[in-house]
């Protein structure tokens, strides 16, 4: 019998977002700010709202070269008072909820709402999605700020036909994200276009009186930008190229060109097993707008294969074609389900079973620190009754919503549930266990430098 998945309701855009607030609001302040990206960012918008330092980056009264984009968010989150580590963390959390809404109307509009439910889910319930989102890191928002100047770019130029404002709005966002992460963002943006195909016509685009105006604005308002605000690091290319200027041979490189897709899949779990469908030419026929996923094709191969060549170079800065590749797994999401249902289902259950064995040893585990047979310092009795009921209730969602004979889930609910599953283990069990971990090797640090 042909497996059909029910079309999404008002209650599965409610349970995506309350597994959204769950599985990243959670866990915010449950590990302190690492020392290097997340305490900086805190020590710049502390200075910016003790000394007003918004132009340039300070920390304790000096200039320190760095972009301000992000510093300004945690500003406004924080209410212009002392960062905490919530507001430190809140605007990655913030843009990857935006880039996840943008991406699901993207889908929508382009193919249907159950592509746009499965696009927004791709971004929430990833591992990317949680590598990013609950740190505060700057690569986020050069991911939404040019998903969404491709989007603008497509929409009112390709679709509307309005190319000043196509290009206006395309190059402001790359603007802003050359604000957060610097010149990269403007070779992201343009290197895909040049390989676009009919009937996109970029050349002729390119060539255009709307492109040379709007790009001849942008770098005006770049070069005052630099000129009255000296010492920006604009050029950030470096921190890319120095994987392979730092080259040790050969066999370097090649380790390089298998790990890095290896590493991209892995970070794209689970949705890694629909990675295949957008570039399948057989399912081709069933897309609405084969121009839109041709032009996201576009954008996902030319970057990939740009820093797949460039020895050294991380996984994470493809996260700008996070968006492209969650909408058409989106757009293709449910021809492979009705074709593949059996493999599929047959991994989602096994993923289950091993979220709950996990549930079940961490639940073990904090029973025994309850019952003074494990002793952790530090910890008063509330904490670990708390996480081992919080772990139950891990294992009881995992049964009935997925693992019993009776569970009427649809596969894409299913999903999100294994996957906030893993989350939760995650939150309480290896979070508590690496904070206790790291506050005894400071202690222990402290005690023999004497202080």
């Amino acid at each position: 019998m042909l497996y059909v998945e029910r079309q999404p309701t008002a209650r599965s855009a409610l349970l995506l977002i309350v597994l959204a607030l769950v599985m990243y609001l959670g866990c915010l302040t449950l590990y302190e700010l690492r020392a290097s990206d997340e305490a900086l960012h805190a020590g710049f918008a502390q200075d910016m709202v003790a000394n007003g330092h918004f132009l340039q980056t300070h920390l304790q009264g000096r200039p320190v070269k760095a972009f301000p984009l992000y510093s300004w968010l945690v500003v406004l989150c924080s209410g212009f008072r002392t960062p905490t580590t919530l507001s430190v963390r809140l605007p990655a959390v913030l843009a990857l909820w935006s880039l996840a809404l943008l991406c699901g109307l993207i889908a929508r509009r382009i193919q249907s709402a159950f592509a746009g439910a499965v696009a927004a889910a791709v971004v929430l319930a990833s591992l990317v999605g949680f590598r990013v989102g609950c740190r505060a890191q700057s690569e986020i928002l050069h991911a939404l700020l040019l998903t969404a100047a491709w989007a603008a770019w497509y929409h009112h130029g390709q679709l509307g036909k309005k190319w000043y404002r196509a290009w206006g709005i395309a190059l402001g966002l790359v603007f802003l994200a050359v604000l957060a992460v610097g010149a990269k963002a403007l070779f992201f943006f343009y290197f895909p276009l040049l390989f676009l195909h009919r009937p996109f016509n970029i050349f002729h685009r390119l060539q255009g009186p709307a492109h040379i105006f709007m790009l001849t604005l942008l770098l005006i308002l770049l070069g005052t930008w630099l000129y009255f605000i000296p010492d920006q690091p604009f050029l950030s290319w470096n921190t890319i190229m120095a994987g392979a200027g730092a080259d040790e041979g050969g066999a370097r490189f090649f380790r390089h060109l298998f790990s890095f897709p290896l590493k991209c899949i892995i970070y794209l779990l689970p949705w890694a097993f629909f990675f295949w469908a957008p570039f399948c030419l057989a399912l081709r026929q069933f897309e609405n707008d084969g121009n839109a996923c041709n032009y996201m094709r576009t954008i996902i191969f030319c970057n990939l294969f740009a820093l797949w060549l460039i020895p050294g170079a991380s996984p994470l800065l493809l996260l700008p074609v996070l968006g492209a590749m969650a909408i058409l797994i989106g757009v293709h999401f449910e021809i492979v389900i009705r074709r593949y249902q059996h493999v599929l289902i047959r991994f989602l259950r096994a993923g289950a079973w091993l979220a709950f064995a996990l549930a079940a040893i961490g639940m073990l585990f904090w029973c025994l620190v309850i019952a003074g047979l494990i002793n952790i310092s530090d910890f008063s009795r509330f904490w670990p009754l708390f996480f081992a009921a919080a772990l139950l209730v891990t294992m009881l969602l995992l049964w009935t919503q997925i693992l019993a004979s009776d569970s009427k889930r649809t596969f894409r609910s299913s999903i999100l549930w294994c996957v906030c599953a893993f989350r939760l283990v995650v939150m309480f069990l290896y979070f508590p266990l690496d904070n206790w971990l790291n506050s005894s090797r400071r202690d222990t640090g402290l005690a023999l430098a004497g202080l």
